[in-house]
């Protein structure tokens, strides 16, 4: 069966989103840059903590209902059913609202002693403020942008969450440090942009999606049904917090608020290397599930191939910039005072490069409903990364929390990928494949010899180098002929619709 159709949807799925995701993260990054610099690295660590506590309270508030709205929405608007629609939606946010202020008010009464006594930082208890105000738009926030995927309108959900948000949060706090405010400035763009996208999109829906609102549309009973779905689920939204942030908090709480700004920043660079899987997934997983509903399974099967394919082309050179010049993006973005952040870079790297590869493996197991052993895999790959952290944080500092994270990606991607070759016999290291290993093996070390014998200032190494691992990448590509027949095809084909399209 010929999957070039549902391959097409994919890519030009992946290019809309891909491109917003990437003026997103660079929106996100330069947010970094801005704040790391001019706060320094002990109020960009009290920024990073408060970061850390906010994901922490949000992924208790949702109860797993942002789960709940992706499931029960769909299926209701299949049977065009708008009462239990409505009754979803509302369920969800009152329950959200009412989880959401017990936990802002519960973390400001305790801000004293989180403060004081976790993390021996007194100066905490401000942040922590601002994160309790912020907490109920936050989650608010969330569920609205996920009602628009759920109602398959992914494109408000990338344009709010993407492009508004992160633009708006960067022009803020621009505009508040260049007046003169540090980390208030800096706490001020992040809540403000939250709270502005949360009236948009709530203005957006209202009007344009679902009007929740309507007296016309009368509530369901049906809160039971959406809490016992969503609740379970929570778990692993609580296990995903432990993966992301532990490695911070167990920072701050063994070693300095300084180290943990300067691993902060290590942290996002790193998680570069994983902005074109977002792409690629965002439309993998709906068009996998439909073929699986149609028993497709041969499309199913090449169309992994190529998405796997694609994943490496796209990550590879990302992850080798990252890898050999994380001295020179550190230097030349943060800094002498995030020097010590290069090293953990650099071993974060790896780490991230493996976990890009496993989400499409996670993926063929959502298709199957192994949730379960999509949970169970995630608490092994969550607890691994605590104990690492605990007994590598106290020893190595912020070098051990970046191998204790790297190791736990690394051993959280081979479950993964293991365990969905059992019951798919699929994995995104076909024997052909081995053209992209050998090319990104050979473009590294003949870029690690040429930097060792020539060396420029920072941002020229950059350039210089970054150039030379595209070019050398791109010829082993063609040299080695990995881009078969139909991947040209597949590019031809959207190349000519694009241009009929900008005609």
């Amino acid at each position: 069966m010929n999957s070039l159709p549902y391959m097409e949807k994919i890519v030009k799925g992946a290019f809309l989103v891909l491109f917003s995701m990437v003026f997103g993260k660079l929106f996100s990054y330069l947010y970094v840059i801005l704040v790391a610099v001019n706060l320094g690295s002990h109020d960009y660590g009290l920024l990073s903590l408060g970061l850390a506590i906010l994901s922490f309270l949000s992924a208790f508030s949702l109860l797993g209902l942002d789960e709940g709205i992706l499931r029960f929405i769909p299926f209701y608007k299949g049977k065009n059913d708008q009462n239990l629609m409505k009754t979803t939606l509302l369920t969800s946010l009152k329950t959200v609202i009412n989880s959401s202020l017990f936990l802002a008010v519960f973390i400001i009464v305790f801000s004293d002693f989180i403060s004081d006594k976790i993390f021996d930082e007194y100066e905490l208890t401000k942040v922590i403020f601002f994160m309790a105000i912020v907490l109920p738009f936050n989650t608010l926030s969330q569920l609205f942008l996920v009602s628009f995927r759920a109602f398959q309108k992914p494109e408000f959900e990338v344009l709010f969450k993407e492009l508004i948000e992160k633009s708006l949060r960067l022009i803020i706090t621009l505009i508040l440090i260049a007046v003169g405010f540090k980390l208030t400035g800096a706490l001020l763009g992040f809540v403000l942009s939250i709270i502005i996208v949360f009236f948009l999109s709530l203005i957006t829906f209202n009007k344009k999606i679902f009007n929740i609102f309507s007296k016309e549309i009368v509530e369901k009973e049906n809160k039971r049904e959406l809490l016992n779905y969503s609740l379970p689920l929570m778990l692993k939204n609580f296990m995903w917090f432990i993966i992301a942030w532990t490695d911070l908090l167990m920072i701050g709480y063994f070693s300095t608020t300084s180290n943990v700004g300067i691993y902060n920043v290590a942290l996002p660079t790193s998680t570069l290397i994983i902005v074109p899987i977002y792409g690629i997934m965002y439309l993998f997983m709906p068009i996998i599930s439909e073929l699986y509903g149609k028993n497709n399974i041969e499309q199913i099967n090449d169309i992994y191939k190529k998405v796997s394919k694609y994943s490496l082309l796209l990550t590879i050179p990302i992850f080798l910039v990252i890898f050999l010049l994380s001295k020179d993006l550190i230097l030349t973005f943060f800094g002498n005072e995030y020097l010590a952040a290069a090293l953990p870079l650099t071993i974060l790297s790896p780490g991230y490069l493996f976990f890009s590869l496993s989400d499409i493996s996670m993926n063929m197991l959502s298709v199957r409903k192994k949730t379960k052993t999509i949970f169970f895999i995630i608490s092994i790959f969550a607890l691994s990364n605590v104990i690492l952290n605990y007994f590598l944080i106290p020893k190595y500092n912020i070098i051990g929390a970046a191998i204790a994270t790297s190791s736990s990606f690394l051993i959280g991607a081979v479950l993964m990928i293991l365990t969905s070759f059992y019951y798919s016999k699929l994995h995104p290291f076909m024997f052909k494949y081995i053209k992209i290993l050998i090319s990104l093996l050979l473009t590294l070390i003949f870029t690690a010899i040429i930097k060792n014998q020539i060396q420029f200032f920072p941002l020229i190494n950059l350039i210089f180098f970054t150039i030379m691992i595209i070019i050398v990448y791109l010829s082993l590509i063609y040299f080695l002929k990995i881009l078969e027949k139909d991947d040209l095809e597949l590019f031809k084909e959207m190349k000519q619709k694009i241009l009929r399209r900008l005609k």
